[in-house]
């Protein structure tokens, strides 16, 4: 093989020479004029384009920004790696504990007037929260004090509900106490990074 024939490998290896990528240099170089000549014509001027007229004009192939940011792979990663630090950080038994108890006494302290004692007993009883609400619209003005609490333990009812719910949904491992309302923010975040892994997933 003759020297004349090797020409050119060295250079195209050293720079990454790849012709799927890069076109031929015989091809005939991009248009570049008739884009100004539209922008002239759409609006009259060669004014610099506002935030929103250069996101209408720019379109991008996805295939260009491939390799920008992190990978799917690795979000989902981030996601499931702050997953596992929340589960084996916390534990939920006393947590729960805490929502039933703030809603027992609550409950205890309401003193309903006698029309409606019997239905909020057995409301109160079954931890039914739309049993409650009804009554509370029924209590509103025959007794507004009683009414005003019955707001207090039907949130509370709820809390205890979004509890019992993280408890049952995820598996906790951890020793670390919760206070209800660092319950809720947990609860919420776990089901956010569900959310996104599920999104994830799909694309």
């Amino acid at each position: 093989m003759s020297s004349r024939s090797r020409l050119g490998g060295v250079i195209h290896t050293y720079q990454r020479y790849d012709p799927r990528e890069f076109p031929s240099p015989t091809q005939p170089p991009g248009d570049v004029v008739s884009p100004a000549f539209e922008h002239l014509l759409a609006h009259g001027s060669l004014r610099e384009l506002t935030d929103e007229e250069l996101a209408q004009a720019v379109r991008l192939d996805p295939s260009q920004i491939v390799g920008f940011g992190p990978s799917i792979e690795a979000l989902r990663k981030l996601l499931e790696e702050r997953k596992r630090k929340i589960l084996a950080q916390y534990e939920t038994r006393k947590v729960q504990k805490l929502a039933r108890d703030e809603y027992a006494n609550l409950g205890e302290q309401c003193k309903p007037p006698r029309g409606l004692r019997k239905k909020f007993r057995q409301a109160f009883r079954e931890e039914q929260l739309h049993d409650l609400e009804r009554i509370w619209y029924m209590a509103d003005r025959q007794s507004p004090k009683f009414a005003r609490g019955l707001v207090h333990l039907i949130d509370r009812l709820g809390n205890k509900y979004q509890v019992d719910e993280l408890a049952s949904k995820y598996t906790f491992t951890g020793r670390e106490k919760m206070t209800i309302p660092q319950a809720l923010e947990i609860k919420e975040e776990l089901e956010t990074i569900d959310r996104l892994l599920k999104q994830l997933e799909e694309a």
